[in-house]
This record gives C-alpha cells, structure tokens and sequence, in this order.
C-alpha cells in the first residue's frame, strides 16, 4: 500500500473543548490518491464524517505530488454532555474504498457546553408552510438543527462579522412586505438575531443555529404559492441543478410573487467541492425562463475590482518568490485594494458588467 501522509491540525493535543469540536487537518497518499471518505472517530466509535477542502500549503510542500492541493478536511463533532471531565479520544480515519488509513489521534478534554443563541419567535407555525405529511428524509440527510432539543451539529463556519449581509436592494425587498406577507431566504447562512426577521423563513443546507429549515435536496419542502418573496445571495453557483431550483422557487412563490437572486460571475473556484457553475447575465436569464425579469442590476459588491481581489488572492499561495511573481502580486492586491473604487469606475458601465464578480435577477412570477 501506498504511505499516507497527513496530519491532524486540529484540535490540539490534550485541548480544552466545547460539546462542538471543529476538526481539521489533510491527507493524502504519496501516489496521489485522495480518500474517499473521511471519518472521526469518537472513543472507537464513528461520530461524523469530514468534509473536503483546499489546502494551498501542502500543495507547495509536496508540488510533485497530484491533487495535494485538494487534500484538506474539515467538520464539527458533537461531544455527548455525559462526556465532561472525560478524557476523550479522537482519530481521523481515511478510506480509500476497502482500504483504511489512520490519519491520527488527539485526545481533549470537554469542558464546557456549546452556547446557544436565541431567535425572535415566529408569528406562525413553520409545519403550516411545509408540505404535508412530509418526510424529513426527502429534503435534509441530517436532524434539524433544534430536533429533540439538540445542539447544532454545524457550529458558525466563519466569524459572525463576515457572514454574508443582506445586500440593500434585498433588504428593501424585505422591508417593502406588507403585513401577512412572507419571505423565503433561501441560503440564509448565519444571521445574527437583528437580521432574523418574523416574516422571513430561513432555509440552508448547513445547520447554523439560526437556520430554521434544512434542506439539502433539490425539492423545497414548502407548499405551492407559499412566498410572496424569495432572496438568495451566493447560492446559485454551488447548486448542482439550479434551473431545478428556478422551478421549484416559481412553484412555492405566489403569482405576482418576487425573486432576488444574485450569484457569482468573475470568481474563483471557492466552498469546494461544491461549487458549479458561474453565470453570466444570460445564463442567468435563461435559467429564470418564465419568470417576468423586472430588472438586473450590477450591485456594487459585485463590482469588478472585488473579483479581481478574489482571484489573485486565490492564486497567490501557489506562487513562490523565485522569480519575483509573488512580490508583484502582493504589489497588485494592495494597489487593488487602495484603489478599488478608481479602477471600478474607469472601467464604465461596459467595463464593469464584463468583468463583473457576480450578476443579479430580479424577477416576478406573472400574476396568471
């Protein structure tokens, strides 16, 4: 068999920890070969499986070796409360089908639970907008986040202060409803409780704690004619098959009903491995076939100097010094950064829209 190489980067050897214990790391074997699972193991016993990532850092220590740069796992594990003051033992397991390697050990201690926050309550019941009968298997392969009372199996991926805000044009959106009106924020992410609206129904395929809705298939759990509103911001791309998501957002709005979508154009690849498809303005078009297009407008944070930061932030951990290209990229993303609004600018309206970092819709679905 071919060595493993890899590592545990956290948590740390003999760490204190929370109920909800973030782990990463990488492996990778010296043929090249990238497991196809990754498992942690809690005291022996299989506690969740990790999800893959980026690791631009090994692909420089081992540049001889094929898809290095692909080799990085992450997740969350839920430590039972019977745990605390336990001495407990983690191991990350790599199969590569039949075959298993042990990426290593790390034992912690649990200390502390994992603090929940609190939501403002809704004025409805959830179950009333659901599907009937529904079974939660059809749209989410985990429990919801507040299901029997547990804590979130997925703590906040990113600082709350980064968390995607709602741009100004959804916001409008929103606050235009009128009273009895409802939203669908469909790849909420993490919203802090301010953002987290009595009218607007949360939903994503990750279970942050102000998630209301997990749904981690291509069908909305929701009836028809549901929403007077959906908004998405940075989704479209990581969905396998969005003009299936364009349906069923046409099927669960009602008529007259309104959508704001915004996705990714000039990017990067980025939330690997699930990231698809960018869209220019006519893709997007195209996949919101039968909607009313009301407008498509180029939002400032998709103005091109933000795509152009992205990309050569994204390149430049594969570029070392030998040749001076490092330096000249550090020199572009402060140049770029200083000077951003000039660049935007210059560049005109023409400009602007062929490099766009993302493109809009803003539709309606036809009243008959």
């Amino acid at each position: 068999m071919s060595e493993l190489l890899g590592a545990i980067d956290a948590p740390q050897r003999h760490a204190d920890c929370q109920s909800i214990l973030r782990v990463s790391g990488w492996c990778i074997r010296e043929d090249g070969v990238l497991p196809t699972s990754i498992v942690v193991l809690v005291d022996a016993v299989p506690a969740a499986e990790l999800t893959n990532c980026y690791r631009t850092d090994v692909a420089r220590l081992y540049p001889a070796i094929d898809f290095a740069a692909s080799c990085g796992f992450y997740g969350d594990v839920v430590l039972d409360e019977g745990r605390a003051g336990v001495l407990t033992t983690l191991e990350v397991v790599a199969h590569f089908g039949a075959e298993q390697y042990s990426v290593g050990t790390v034992d912690v201690l649990y200390q502390q639970p994992y603090p929940l926050r609190t939501y403002p309550p809704k004025p409805f019941d959830l179950r009333d907008v659901l599907l009937p009968n529904l079974n939660p298997k059809a749209v989410a392969d985990a429990l919801h986040v507040h299901d029997n009372g547990v804590v979130p199996l997925f703590r906040l991926i990113e600082p709350l202060d980064r968390t995607h805000p709602y741009s100004s044009r959804m916001r409008g959106l929103i606050d235009r409803l009128e009273s009895g009106q409802l939203a669908l924020d469909l790849g909420s992410g993490m919203r802090p409780a301010h953002l987290c609206f009595d009218n607007v129904v949360r939903l994503d395929a990750v279970h942050f704690q102000s998630v209301e809705i997990v749904n981690t298939r291509s069908q909305l759990p929701f009836k028809d004619r549901t929403f007077d509103l959906v908004v998405s911001s940075a989704v479209f791309e990581h969905l396998p098959d969005p003009h299936g998501m364009a349906s069923e957002i046409f099927r669960i709005l009602k008529p007259g009903g309104e959508v704001l979508v915004d996705t990714a154009f000039m990017q990067p690849l980025h939330g690997d491995p699930s990231h698809y498809f960018n869209m220019t303005k006519y893709g997007l078009r195209k996949i919101f076939a039968g909607f009313e297009i009301l407008s498509e407008p180029l939002q400032r944070h998709h103005w091109p100097s933000q795509g152009l930061l992205m990309q050569l932030q994204a390149v430049r951990p594969f570029v070392d010094d030998a040749n001076g290209w490092a330096a000249t990229l550090d020199g572009f993303v402060r140049e770029l950064g200083d000077r951003s609004d000039e660049l935007d600018e210059a560049l005109g309206p023409v400009g602007r829209e062929i490099l766009a970092a993302g493109v809009s819709i803003h539709a309606r679905r036809p009243s008959s």
